[in-house]
């Protein structure tokens, strides 16, 4: 991960360096306070001049055919926003629903920006809006529970996706689920749950880094994964790569060795 503080933001000048913010367990009432402390060290104007529909910094060649857009104001550019997002949807994720419970209540929340961090020791992190309840409420619980869902579980990722679910306790009221290790809930019928214990809670813009670290997990490689791509739930389906052609690639993968990418 780049430091925000060493990326050339033009001729001459430097994007600003983020103050180092690490949630701790007190966190439940601060992490509203915290992001936009973050969001108003972050704002920065540079000079801009507008290319095409898009804004470009000063003095550089830019060949408006080429639909590049250049984000003048990281923090007020809506336009660049709703383009931004669209672009991030090219990249296909699994889907997930973060669940929690304890002192805080239960809650449970659609996520597809989930990553692994470290096999030894064992970290994944997810990443919620600093604002959300689902936020406030695993920083109060200090665990959470990662599901990631099977293709035919379209209906419950929407459902936790729904500004206007039920919360608090009803949030999983009628959603079969079961606890392991941390109390978090685990949804029946998953491709794979992994329950966590929070390491930390770093705050990134508008949203919070939930790390934690794994204490029990399980997966069922008979279930095939829900996906999303491009504003839409998909399914996968094995794709047969063709030989070698003339300049050596793609080659076919031998069975049974894996890729380390």
């Amino acid at each position: 991960m780049q430091n925000a503080g060493s990326r050339c933001a033009g001729p001459g000048r430097r994007l600003p360096r983020a103050p180092s913010v690490v949630a701790a367990d007190g966190v439940c009432a601060s992490l509203m306070a915290v992001g936009a402390a973050l969001a108003d060290a972050a704002t920065t104007a540079f000079p801009v001049t507008t290319i095409g529909g898009f804004a470009g910094p000063e003095g550089v060649a830019v060949d408006p055919s080429a639909n590049v857009a250049y984000i003048a104001n990281p923090n007020a550019d809506t336009v660049s926003v709703v383009a931004l997002r669209e672009a991030l949807g090219a990249f296909a994720t699994g889907v997930t629903i973060v669940t929690s419970a304890g002192d805080g209540g239960p809650c449970g929340v659609t996520a597809n920006a989930f990553s692994s961090v470290s096999l030894v020791p064992p970290l994944v992190l997810v990443c919620l809006r600093s604002a959300s309840s689902a936020a406030s409420t695993i920083a109060c619980n200090r665990a959470f529970a990662i599901n990631v869902l099977s293709a035919d579980q379209e209906t419950l990722a929407r459902r936790f996706a729904w500004s206007a679910r039920p919360r608090g306790r009803k949030s999983l009221s009628d959603v079969p689920h079961r606890t392991e290790a941390t109390g978090a809930p685990i949804l029946t019928g998953v491709a794979c749950w992994l329950d966590c214990a929070v390491a930390t809670m770093p705050v990134a813009g508008d949203h919070v880094l939930v790390i934690g670290q794994i204490v029990a997990f399980a997966s069922d490689h008979t279930r095939e994964p829900l996906v999303f791509h491009a504003g839409r739930y998909r399914v996968v389906r094995d794709h047969k790569v063709s030989g070698a052609t003339a300049n050596g690639f793609p080659l076919p993968l031998e069975a049974g060795k894996e890729v380390n990418p």
